[in-house]
């Protein structure tokens, strides 16, 4: 559409929880479309002009900050699981802000008597997932 785009991510490659040879697939698919990839980023700052509509993106890179303007920015930034303040603590339930609760290869949670599924607890975050991992606490 003659659009140029511009993909920046703070991990060293698309996909990174997927196949490798999938990701470098996909990768090198959307490079020969003309989608430029920016890796090993932070974002400092995203601003607009005093003037018109284009807006200042501030990232560091290499220990450098870089300025790039754009037209139109999409911003994708994941999911985190929503553990906190739900009383984990008092059941003794073992957890992390950025994982989710622990749990063992049977979805049991530190306290034996609780099991966790879906979102809380896995690096995937699709609900037919949650829902094989519920029936396979079910059963």
């Amino acid at each position: 559409f003659g659009s140029e785009v511009t993909v920046f991510a703070r991990g060293k490659t698309v996909l990174d929880k997927e196949d490798p040879d999938a990701s470098a697939l996909l990768l090198a698919r959307l490079q020969e479309e003309g989608v430029r990839f920016v890796f090993g980023v932070q974002y400092r700052r995203i601003a607009k002009r005093a003037v018109g509509d284009e807006l200042i993106v501030t990232v560091l890179q290499d220990g450098r900050d870089k300025e790039l303007v754009f037209d139109q920015l999409l911003v994708a930034c994941g999911r985190l699981p929503s553990v906190q303040r739900m009383g984990l603590e008092a059941a003794g339930v073992e957890y992390d802000t950025r994982q989710g609760v622990h749990v063992s290869d049977t979805l049991q949670t530190s306290n034996r008597n609780i099991f966790a599924v879906g979102d809380c607890c896995s690096a995937f975050k699709f609900a037919h997932h949650a829902e094989v991992l519920a029936r396979l606490v079910v059963r």
